[in-house]
């Protein structure tokens, strides 16, 4: 273990800390959550405060990440006792989620890793950190790797807490570069195409209609050029409302037909992108293919128009 205390570190002195000492950061089961937020951010970790159940307690959830002193001094200032999240991708990591506690985890499927930076969870599972190219983009997800191997957006860092106990650290060693095979296997091969179409979008005949109506097709169809916009008229306000969600995603791809074809793979797109967004603002309860079977079953009762009474 590295004998450097980045809490003993002031960081308005702008002193950079060595590489491969995360988890001297967070030694202290009790350490003060402020102090461990900035010595993260002196990494250039982009670090956010989360509820004690481990939501985002940031409207826009771990988007609004940063490294800047002062946004992460007012935050802890208000809530000392919010729990520490780190986005991984505005960091250049990759956190494998592996919960090998879990029936049926396949552990065995991430083969021979590298020893690298590793936190062990409050449940017994462990958060494997690795480093991505800052050119690389990625998708992630719940089993992305295998049953109970989630590659997520954030992560719970040390000394944050659930259910009174701690994240600790269990590996301190520099963060290994993620091996190129699980590189490959959760690359995101539809980043660079061009999701923006420069079509007019066809306007409502009935100004009253609201994008959030879900008894009206017009409704849902005002503003509906791209798959993005299908996207931000899904966006659920709560985790109880994802399903109903997914119904309006389901209905505002349908609407983007009157402005361009829709293919398979758009579709998919759409679900990865609603996946990620509503991923970020910390509402997901279910695992991915929970609620993929609902958007396919969405898509399904938008294609073949159903009585709503019959739709559960």
């Amino acid at each position: 273990m590295s004998t450097l205390d980045p809490l003993a570190v002031p960081v308005a002195s702008g002193a950079a800390l060595p590489p491969g000492v995360l988890g001297t950061v967070t030694a202290k089961p009790n350490a003060n959550m402020l102090a461990a937020a900035l010595a993260y951010a002196g990494r250039g970790l982009k670090v956010f405060p989360c509820r004690a159940d481990k939501s985002p307690a940031t409207q826009h959830g771990f988007k609004d990440a940063t490294d800047d002193v002062a946004t992460i001094t007012r935050w802890w200032t208000d809530n000392p006792r919010a729990n520490i999240g780190i986005a991984t991708r505005p960091s250049d990591l990759v956190v494998i989620d592996k919960d090998s506690y879990k029936a049926g985890c396949k552990a065995d499927a991430l083969g021979a890793l590298p020893d690298t930076y590793t936190v062990r969870t409050p449940s017994g599972g462990q958060h494997l950190y690795f480093a991505l190219p800052a050119s690389r983009k990625i998708k992630t997800g719940n089993n992305r790797l295998g049953a109970h191997i989630d590659v997520t957006n954030y992560v719970i860092a040390p000394p944050s807490t659930y259910n009174g106990r701690p994240y600790k650290v269990e590996v301190d060693q520099p963060v290994a570069p993620l091996p190129q095979r699980l590189l490959d296997a959760i690359a995101d091969r539809h980043a660079k195409k061009n999701l923006q179409h420069p079509t007019t979008p066809p306007t409502s005949t009935n100004s009253t209609n609201s994008l959030n109506s879900p008894n009206s097709a017009n409704s849902i169809r005002v503003g509906i050029g791209s798959v993005e916009d299908a996207v931000a008229a899904a966006v659920p306000s709560e985790p109880r409302t994802n399903n109903a969600a997914l119904f309006r995603l389901a209905r505002a791809l349908l609407a983007l037909k009157a402005v361009r074809p829709v293919t398979p793979e758009d579709e998919a797109l759409a679900f990865d992108f609603w996946y990620e967004r509503t991923d970020g603002l910390g509402f997901l309860r279910e695992d991915r293919e929970h609620y993929q079977e609902k958007f396919l079953y969405a898509l399904l009762c938008a294609k073949r128009p159903l009585d709503r009474k019959s739709v559960v």
